[in-house]
């Protein structure tokens, strides 16, 4: 299974508990896990009972968060601050 099979997409949500989004990683309608940013800009991953007996190579996990990243970015505080 690749990352542009199409099979995979991200969903934003911003709950009002918390200052930046999250991204919520789909494979058709199952939620397989969250990926959002703590105050400090790291990164959190949480993962869903969708992902529970789910096997992925880690280059695809590995692309798939990589893209999180890029669509945290913008929410990610400027360095130093």
């Amino acid at each position: 299974m690749s990352v542009r099979d199409g099979q995979f997409r991200w969903r934003k949500f911003s709950p009002l508990d918390r200052d930046s989004p999250i991204y919520e990683l789909l494979d058709g309608d199952v939620i397989i896990l969250d990926v959002a940013q703590d105050k400090s800009g790291n990164l959190e991953i949480a993962f869903h009972e969708g992902a529970s007996g789910r096997i992925l190579e880690l280059a695809i996990l590995e692309q798939l968060l990589a893209e999180a990243k890029r669509l945290l970015a913008p929410e990610r505080p400027p360095a130093g601050k």
